[in-house]
Parts: C-alpha cells; sequence; structure tokens
C-alpha cells in the first residue's frame, strides 16, 4: 500500500472510529420472514447491477416488504435517469467519508434489515453501514468490514453481484427458519 494510500485509510478508519464510539446499538439477528422494511444499498458503479438490483426489490416488495434502495454510482450523465436515490462521488470526501448530510440521511434509517450488495471494497456504503441504525446489516466478509455487518457472506474474487445475492437469500432464507416455526407453533 502507498504512503498517500495509508494515509487515507487512516483518516478514514479515524473518523468512523470516532463516530461509532458513539453508537450504542445493539444488532439482532433477523431473516426475510421477520422483516418489513429492507434497504439495499449496493455499488452501482457498474451499471448492468442497476437491472439486477431492481429485479431483487420487486421481488421483496412483491412479498408484501417495503424496499428502499441505495447506488453509489459514478459520474451520472444529464440525460441519464436513475429511478433509486444514490450517491455521488462529489458528495464523498478524498478519505472515502460521506458528508455530513449524506450520513445524517441515510444512517438514521431504521431498517429491519439492511442489505449492503457490494462484492469489492466501497469505503462510502461501509462506513454509512457502520453507522446504521438498521436492526440487522448484512454485508460481504472482509477483516476490514468485520464491525460494519451483523451478518457476512464470504466471496471468491470472481463472484458477482447475482451470486452474491444468492448467498444473502441462502443465508436469510435458512437463518433463524426454526425460531420462526416455534413462535408460529405457540
Amino acid at each position: 500500500m502507498s504512503w498517500y494510500n495509508a494515509f487515507k485509510e487512516y483518516f478514514f478508519r479515524r473518523s468512523l472510529s470516532r463516530e461509532t464510539a458513539q453508537q450504542e446499538r445493539l444488532g439482532e439477528i433477523r431473516n426475510y420472514t421477520n422483516s418489513r422494511y429492507i434497504g439495499i444499498w449496493f455499488d452501482g458503479s457498474n451499471r448492468e447491477n442497476f437491472t439486477v438490483i431492481d429485479a431483487l426489490a420487486r421481488k421483496l416488495a412483491s412479498k408484501g416488504k417495503k424496499v428502499e434502495i441505495l447506488g453509489y454510482v459514478g459520474k451520472v450523465k444529464k440525460e441519464e435517469k436513475i429511478k433509486f436515490d444514490y450517491i455521488e462521488p462529489h458528495r464523498i470526501s478524498w478519505a472515502g467519508v460521506p458528508d455530513a448530510n449524506t450520513q445524517e440521511i441515510w444512517a438514521k434509517i431504521p431498517y429491519d434489515l439492511l442489505l449492503c450488495l457490494h462484492t469489492k471494497p466501497c469505503k462510502p456504503l461501509e462506513y454509512l453501514a457502520s453507522l446504521s441504525g438498521a436492526k440487522c446489516r448484512v454485508g460481504r466478509y472482509a477483516t476490514d468490514t468485520i464491525d460494519c455487518y451483523d451478518l457476512m457472506v464470504s466471496l471468491l474474487p470472481e463472484n458477482d453481484l447475482p451470486q452474491m445475492i444468492k448467498q444473502v437469500d441462502q443465508l436469510l432464507t435458512e437463518i433463524n427458519k426454526n425460531q420462526q416455526q416455534n413462535v408460529a407453533a405457540i
């Protein structure tokens, strides 16, 4: 890692530590069944991911879930129409920290379940996820993101977004399944 990247990483971690030190959040393990309000945050740098995320949102909405989407996108062309909320790079500091307004809006939303769907590091989304008040946060496993999520999926370097969604779906369908059956039997 170059000295510049190490410098950026230091300020990113320092800012994140300062913000999360004030948190009094206890995560809870949730699945699709016991979640009504679901946030989907994803890396929209690759425009093909828009279609994949839209299909997931429609699938969850068809099951009676309230779904909200946030994408981290690169430069948006004036004529380009994006049908979900998004963060552009100009709202992110040089160290990868989202601006205060973005943090205020997105970290306070009380999702039952937050799905952070990016297959490669995405500092702005990881930062926001760490601050999120969601009851359960789900994301990709990496040694530097352990504090961001309550549940994590491990990906191979060649895994793409549909493969990640498949793993997340399997995890959130199976986890606490017996607990739900026991509650229904009472």
